[in-house]
């Protein structure tokens, strides 16, 4: 079955934030009134069926919102050291407001596969530097990834416009920009499948566009979670949505169009 390889996962530890970006690709301020809740059982029992279908991927990374405010991430970095012979790096973001709590810098320390980001927001960041200091020490590598200044990470960031309100209706369009779409199409990375709780997308970007309430469609997602669905029944959606020419999300979110021009802003500028 095709779902057996995969070249990339993230997983939402949490969808709370410490700050209020404009441009947040998870859009964690308009959901900042109900965000949802993932249980760390509930997200341990979809790895666990994740890895009884996939049997290697490349590149997982843990996400929120800032994953160190989350116990999630402590706990699910413990649990997926288990899985190491499954996949080849776990990444862990992070905005540089916090230090990790000393469960998730042990497990840290015991998986040789795992790789801290630490995005360097500028003053916004006050922790980036000990972060990186602290795991310098632990000896577990991580990467501080500027983001502000005349040297800003690809030039800033861009925008999803999941809240533009436009909408593609023409399946050719809506074909071209899944086939262009840097985000979950990405020529390297192949789809970015995310985990939402129990919900596999196969594009993060799709989750976060259920989330916000513009979205849906039961098709766009299996249910890790679902004991009614058989193993064969979930390694079979999940390789239909491998096989689609695009993805009902893409009637709202942009995506990362290579071949768009000036598309790019400041990072992490606060909502007022």
């Amino acid at each position: 079955m095709e779902s057996s390889k995969m070249e990339r996962i993230i997983i939402y530890a949490n969808a709370v934030c410490n700050l209020r970006c404009k441009k947040c690709a998870e859009y964690i301020p308009y959901i900042a009134s109900n965000p949802p809740y993932y249980r760390s059982e509930q997200l341990k029992k979809a790895l666990y069926e994740y890895f009884r279908i996939v049997s290697h991927v490349k590149m997982i990374t843990l996400t929120g919102g800032e994953p160190f405010l989350s116990e999630n991430t402590g706990i699910l970095a413990e649990y997926l050291a288990g899985f190491q012979e499954q996949y080849d790096k776990l990444e862990i973001m992070t905005n540089g407001t916090l230090l990790p709590d000393e469960r998730l810098l042990r497990a840290c320390t015991k998986n040789k596969k795992t790789l801290i980001f630490i995005n360097h927001y500028g003053a916004l960041s006050p922790k980036a530097e000990a972060v990186s200091e602290l795991c310098e020490h632990a000896g577990v590598r991580s990467i501080l990834r500027t983001y502000y200044g005349k040297d800003a990470h690809c030039g800033g960031w861009f925008d999803l416009g999941l809240l533009s309100g436009e909408r593609l209706t023409s399946e050719n369009d809506l074909k071209d920009r899944f086939q262009h779409c840097l985000c979950g199409n990405n020529p390297r990375l192949g789809l970015s499948f995310g985990l939402y709780g129990g919900k596999l997308f196969a594009c993060s970007m799709s989750g976060i566009v259920e989330r916000l309430g513009l979205l849906d469609e039961p098709s766009a997602y299996v249910d890790l979670c679902d004991d009614r669905l058989s193993y064969e029944q979930k390694s079979e959606r999940i390789d239909a949505l491998r096989r689609s020419e695009y993805l009902p999300a893409c009637a709202v979110c942009r995506g990362n169009d290579a071949r768009a021009e000036n598309n790019h802003f400041a990072a992490a500028e606060q909502l007022s």
